[in-house]
């Protein structure tokens, strides 16, 4: 059983530490054997703590092992005192028994249980009983936390890292990002439900209900439009991975009363029960209808996140369809290429550095929206597609964007089919951050949308 916990926790130390021992090339192959009575030591209780331990360093000696593995025990009467966490740190009781304070609250402690202690926590171990109290502890090594890096023969990257976040993004972000939740709300909640209230607060408009080509859509315009912006229409597609809607309200909002114009969010079909090419479809009849009262050049289509993708396979199905495209396109953090994920898919998830999904390599594109079909299709795919005489598009991203790499990869590809092509990348921010209404970097992004597309439907 010592053996088996033993290999257990450093099992979850490798793979908590990045899965190397070297800073480039692969991991050492071999083993090391020490045995607990060549480095057992005798010493005082830890941190100030009371009484007498025998402390077990293994592998001290080995070079490159990014974490330290230790084995303590409590003799009766001792303990480990409080002390400030730097780093994430695992205590597992093998035997006996003990009380454990961090930040404030005490809890007992006995064989069997595991405790992580996170950085910025402050936390205390004593002995309780007449036996020896024996814990197990991993942490990083010295070093490990700021910069480790392996690869592979492949190149694949096993990567630690301590990221803070930069001084330079506003308090509220900052606020934010410390809870390591996502900005963009589940739908339908209480959440999404209090961050319309604050955009329509910010922003005031009207909403209608309405239908387009048999499509529903909603229909929201600031309070009054200017006789100069009559004549012009924003076609917006909502984010939700094509499973949900996450930002119909969050996206249209803002932007119609920034621009003075109205915006016509579609509600397409949504997969697992409607899959490719059922958004694209309705994204299509929503545009044709708009066409017989409004000139193509005083349209603009845009979307968050799955509104992007759409935005973008809306277009190319126009394209070759022959039916007259819009003026612009906001694709505001998406991807134009399914068959080839790209590197910050591996990095982020959607609250940005939390959640973070399997290697991008392991994934493919034949999730509920495209089923079966050929991710590298060039109407599910824009990027292989050709993109001479795609409209002026202005693509924003973040720099913790799961889909940074998408964004990007699509406005190079644009550019080299000499498109006017526009990339704005935020520093620090998450997938979709303009959904958080009240951040003064949402604020910016908005603007710099709604400038963008106003100036691209009319003077």
């Amino acid at each position: 059983m010592r053996l088996r916990a033993v290999g257990i926790l450093l099992c979850l130390a490798i793979v908590a530490t990045g899965g190397g021992a070297e800073e480039t090339g692969p991991p050492p192959k071999g083993f090391v054997l020490e045995r607990e009575r060549d480095v057992a030591r005798l010493a005082p209780g830890p941190h100030a703590g009371a009484g007498q331990t025998t402390g077990y360093h293994f592998f001290d000696d080995v070079s490159g092992v990014p974490f330290a593995f230790r084995k303590r025990a409590l003799h009766p009467g001792s303990s480990i005192g409080p002390h400030e966490q730097h780093e994430d740190e695992v205590y597992y009781v093998q035997s006996g028994a003990g009380q454990m304070t961090i930040d404030g609250e005490t809890f007992d402690v006995g064989p069997g249980d595991a405790v992580l202690t996170r950085p910025g926590s402050t936390h205390a171990l004593a002995q309780r009983g007449s036996e020896d109290l024996v814990i197990l502890i991993v942490y990083p090594s010295a070093g490990t936390t700021s910069n480790a890096t392996s690869l592979d023969a492949d190149g694949t990257a096993h990567i630690t890292r301590v990221v803070p976040v930069p001084s330079t993004v506003s308090p509220r972000a900052r606020a934010l990002l410390a809870t390591g939740a996502a900005w963009a709300p589940p739908p339908g909640g209480a959440e999404q439900a209090a961050l319309i209230e604050k955009a329509r607060a910010l922003y005031p408009v009207r909403v209608e209900d309405g239908e387009l080509g048999g499509v529903p859509v909603k229909i929201v315009a600031p309070p009054t439009i200017a006789p100069g912006k009559r004549d012009r229409v924003l076609l917006n597609f909502h984010g939700g991975g094509f499973v949900s809607d996450s930002g119909s309200m969050l996206e249209s909002i803002p932007i119609a009363s920034l621009t003075g114009t109205k915006v016509v969010t579609a509600l397409y079909r949504l997969a697992p029960e409607h899959p490719y090419p059922a958004a694209v479809d309705d994204a299509v009849a929503v545009y044709r209808e708009l066409l017989r009262s409004y000139a193509p050049d005083r349209i603009a289509v845009y979307g968050t996140s799955a509104g992007a993708i759409l935005s973008g396979q809306l277009v190319v199905r126009l394209k070759g369809e022959g039916v007259p495209l819009p003026a612009a396109v906001g694709f505001f953090t998406g991807l134009a290429d399914f068959a080839h994920p790209g590197d910050s898919l591996s990095f982020f998830g959607v609250p940005g550095l939390e959640g973070a999904r399997a290697p991008a390599h392991e994934r493919s594109g034949d999730g509920p929206y495209l089923g079966r079909h050929d991710p590298a299709d060039p109407l599910v795919s824009p990027i292989g597609s050709d993109l001479e005489g795609f409209p002026p598009t202005l693509c924003v991203t973040g720099t913790r964007d799961l889909l940074l790499s998408g964004t990007v990869a699509f406005h190079r590809s644009l550019l080299a089919a000499g498109v006017d092509a526009r990339l704005v990348v935020f520093e620090a921010m998450p997938h979709a951050h303009w959904y958080q209404v009240e951040v003064p970097e949402a604020a910016e992004a908005l603007r710099i949308m709604a400038e963008f597309l106003d100036s691209r439907t009319g003077s």
